[in-house]
């Protein structure tokens, strides 16, 4: 980079007419070009190389703002039912796991509400568990079979465990 040249990058902002030196640095730079459609001189490559100006970075603040205000919302309720959705997997897992735990144990197990959610962790607040009879599981690890409800708000769903096998179904 020649002395002229490392003196047009040394400029300061607080003069922004360029000195004779930066003119004759820019013809020489700008000399084999043609004018474009958009600028008839080598002022457009001039005015990106300086970067952004703080309108343009305001506005670019003010859009990402604008998205985050928008998404944000979106995702919170999205990691609500991902959780929601775990929680029904892992309780699943547990009801079918239960008449190997009852073998294993060799003594009848119940179960009642209140000892499935204290059983499996991580039910979300909007999610009620209900058992209209509490589930028996036999030494044997035979189930006696049962229903459970799971509500959110107004929705409901009922989950069958069958007899003998201890499996879950949704049923209704």
């Amino acid at each position: 980079m020649g002395r002229l040249a490392a003196k047009a990058m040394l400029r300061t902002s607080a003069s922004c007419r360029p000195t004779d030196d930066e003119r004759s640095v820019r013809a020489v730079r700008c000399a084999g070009r043609r004018p474009s459609a958009l600028s008839d001189s080598c002022d457009m490559h001039d005015r990106l190389a300086r970067g952004f100006t703080l309108l343009e970075m305001l506005v670019v603040l003010a859009l990402m703002a604008l998205a985050t205000g928008i998404v944000l919302p979106r995702a919170s309720g999205w990691m609500d039912s991902v959780q929601e959705r775990g929680w029904r997997v892992d309780l699943k897992a547990y009801l079918e796991g239960m008449p190997v735990r009852a073998f294993l144990s060799g003594q009848e197990v119940q179960l009642d509400a209140a000892a499935l959610t204290a059983a499996v962790p991580g039910k979300t607040a909007g999610v009620d568990l209900e058992l209209p009879e509490p589930l028996s599981y036999g030494a044997t690890g035979a189930a006696v079979g049962g229903r459970l409800l799971l509500r959110r708000g107004s929705a409901r769903e009922v989950w069958i465990v069958e007899p003998v096998s201890g499996r879950v179904s949704e049923g209704s």
